[in-house]
């Protein structure tokens, strides 16, 4: 990669992020760490990006917040059909709680509490 004397939107920002996800999975797999960058956004003389780091098997906040959620409802991470508790988004006024339908794998879908009353209900 030539020298960079200035950050235009024709820069190489994928090799910028690639180089920086392998020196920082590196580390991290010597240390038990995972490490995510965020979105970059850049002026001619710099750029910045959200650098986020996590503990492997360690509880994040929103496990913690999902946990929180399903004990006051009393709801169970496995619910009918298949489908599986994975989130909660507390902003959310309407459909907070986030699931997977086994049916489409890879998508995530949004439900409103009284829904995730009668699909996750404990036994």
């Amino acid at each position: 990669m030539a020298k960079i004397t200035q950050f235009t939107k024709t820069t190489d920002f994928k090799a910028i992020r690639a180089g920086m996800n392998a020196a920082l999975k590196a580390y991290g797999d010597s240390v038990g760490i995972k490490f995510e960058l965020g979105n970059i956004g850049f002026v001619s003389g710099e750029f910045s990006t959200k650098l986020t780091a996590k503990i492997e098997g360690a509880e994040t906040r929103e496990d913690k917040q999902l946990k929180f959620y399903m004990d006051l409802y009393n709801l169970q991470a496995d619910g009918t059909n298949g489908r599986k508790l994975v989130g909660y988004l507390p902003r959310c006024h309407r459909a907070n709680f986030v699931f997977t339908d086994p049916k489409k794998p890879g998508k995530q879908w949004r439900c409103e509490t009284e829904q995730a009353k009668e699909w996750f209900a404990k036994a």
